[in-house]
């Protein structure tokens, strides 16, 4: 689970960039008109519904285990294939996540209006129910670590490896600090950004040989 948790904020720091484009206007936005704790009320809660949601998905998945038993490889297939597309993107050599992202958009376009209504409200309390919604914006980056991190653990510690996830996208989120700014900048580099790339699609390979053999010697 060490290893797990680990790995989870490395993809999580590892697709800073692509935050950056999702989540930094709203951290910008939040970061020049907030205390603190608004920020922090934030982030905190912006991990909360990253945990929450890996809850709801793992729960759906150990019940369904236990009907289709090939549920848990195929799950962890998806998250490789997920891995790889995030690092073609990530090269801007495929952009087929956005079409993933298109469709959670349907969803989001349900829940945006009220983050708008959220955003002019200065309680700390409305921050963290505005981070608590942002958890949902539709991100192909989100996908693939939700798919990885429950089809690792169809459990409780999909949300702990969740958690990790986000805690590996927060020196983007929060860069407004001189170290943050200088991570933001450093992982803005091409070569930085092709060397994380070409270890997430290493990551999504890797991912997908286990359950390929499994389902291999099932047959």
């Amino acid at each position: 689970m060490t290893e797990a948790f680990i790995a989870a904020i490395f993809m999580g720091l590892a697709g800073s960039g692509h935050c950056l484009g999702m989540c930094g206007g709203i951290a910008a936005a939040i970061g020049q008109q907030s205390s603190v704790m608004r920020v922090l009320s934030f982030n905190v809660s912006r991990l909360l519904s990253y945990a929450l949601i890996a809850l709801i998905l793992g729960g759906g998945i150990e019940l369904l285990s236990t009907e289709f038993k090939h549920i848990i490889p195929l799950l962890r297939i998806l998250a490789g294939l997920l891995l790889i597309a995030m690092g073609l993107y990530m090269l801007d050599w495929w952009r087929g996540l956005l079409a993933l992202e298109t469709l959670g958009g349907r969803l989001w376009h349900h829940i945006q209006p009220l983050t708008s209504q959220l955003m002019g409200k200065r309680s700390v309390f409305s921050t963290f129910l505005m981070g608590l919604l942002w958890g949902f914006l539709p991100c192909g980056l989100v996908y693939s670590a939700l798919a990885w991190a429950v089809s690792h653990s169809a459990d409780s510690s999909a949300a702990i490896l969740m958690i990790g996830f986000g805690i590996g996208t927060l020196p983007s989120i929060l860069g407004t600090s001189l170290a943050g700014q200088t991570i933001r900048s450093f992982l803005q580099q091409r070569l930085t950004r092709n060397f994380i790339a070409y270890s997430m699609m290493l990551f999504g390979l890797w991912t997908l040989a286990m359950p390929v053999m499994k389902l291999l010697k099932m047959h």
